[in-house]
């Protein structure tokens, strides 16, 4: 892990292309973005992973599996996000809230650059981090991959 001053951080949901797509070879939304950074010699020293029940948290297992069988050295914080409806806005706004200010107690005092990425989950858990972050209720950066099938043969990310 990097000193203190530049530990990288990224928050995202565990999604169901997490840690690869169900008949598909290519790495999901998470795999990719973590493979892609430790590329550019900028890799995430931790993920933090909002899982929505037990299929979610063997994924982020999966995933973490695989990011150390492809050398990956970071650590995975699952969380525990028990939403019982994943297209209701007021209640994955009011679980996010929690998990975040979780995050932050976990996380101490050590500072971070957060990163929250925006693929993975249903597309109100994607609008409720976006709007966490605009808001300012958490600092992290917006991160949106590209998967290589559409960017020229190479995951992208971009702002």
């Amino acid at each position: 892990m990097g000193d203190m001053e530049n530990v990288r951080a990224v928050v995202s949901f565990v999604g169901m292309r997490d840690p690869y797509p169900e008949n598909d070879e290519e790495a999901g939304p998470l795999l990719s973005l973590l493979l892609a950074a430790a590329k550019s010699l900028q890799p995430y020293d931790e993920a933090w992973l909002l899982c929505t029940g037990g299929t979610f948290l063997e994924r982020a297992r999966d995933l973490e599996r695989e990011a150390l069988d492809e050398g990956l050295s970071l650590k995975f914080y699952p969380i525990d996000f028990p939403v019982k409806d994943v297209i209701d806005y007021a209640e994955i706004w009011a679980l996010l809230g929690r998990s975040l200010g979780l995050i932050q107690e976990r996380a101490g005092a050590a500072p971070r650059a957060w990163d929250f990425l925006l693929d993975s989950g249903t597309p109100q858990m994607k609008t409720s981090l976006f709007l966490a972050a605009r808001a300012g209720l958490f600092p992290a950066r917006l991160i949106q991959g590209i998967p290589a099938r559409f960017a020229g043969g190479t995951y992208k990310s971009r702002e």
